[in-house]
C-alpha cells in the first residue's frame, strides 16, 4: 500500500506539473500571438498616443512636401502670340538642331583646317550650260 501511495503521489506531482507547464505554455504562446500581431499593436498604439501619432504624420507629411518638391516654372507675363509668329518659332524650334550640327560640323573643319563647305541643297539640280544656237 505504501508503494501505490508513493506512486499516485509522483503521478499527482507529474499530472500538477504538467498543468502547470501547459498553463505556462499558454502564457507564453499568447504574449507571441500579440508580440506577432501587428494590426492590433498600432490601433491601441494609436488610441493610447493620438497626439503623437497625429503631430509624428503632420511632420512626416510636411518634411516629405519639402523633400519631394519640384520647382514650379515661372512665367511672368506670358503673352499670348499670332499665329504667325507661333509657326515661325516652331519652325526655329524645329530648325535648330540640324543648324547647331551643321556649325558643329564646320567648326571642326575650320580647327582641322579644311574649307567650309556649304551644304547642298537637295532641291536644286546643276544647271547645264545654255548652248547658243546663234553663231
Amino acid at each position: 500500500m505504501a508503494s501505490s501511495n508513493s506512486k499516485n503521489q509522483k503521478i499527482e506531482r507529474l499530472a500538477r506539473l504538467s498543468a502547470e507547464s501547459r498553463v505556462l505554455l499558454a502564457d507564453h504562446a499568447n504574449a507571441v500571438r500579440q508580440r506577432l500581431d501587428v494590426p492590433t499593436r498600432l490601433r491601441q498604439s494609436l488610441k493610447e498616443n493620438t497626439s503623437k501619432w497625429l503631430f509624428g504624420g503632420l511632420a512626416s507629411g510636411i518634411a516629405a512636401s519639402f523633400l519631394f518638391r519640384r520647382k514650379s516654372p515661372r512665367i511672368a507675363n506670358h503673352k499670348t502670340r499670332s499665329l504667325p509668329l507661333a509657326l515661325l518659332g516652331i519652325t526655329f524650334a524645329a530648325v535648330r538642331p540640324f543648324i547647331q550640327g551643321w556649325l558643329t560640323a564646320q567648326f571642326k573643319n575650320y580647327l582641322a583646317g579644311k574649307p567650309i563647305s556649304f551644304p547642298a541643297s537637295p532641291l536644286r539640280t546643276p544647271r547645264s550650260q545654255p548652248t547658243s544656237s546663234i553663231s
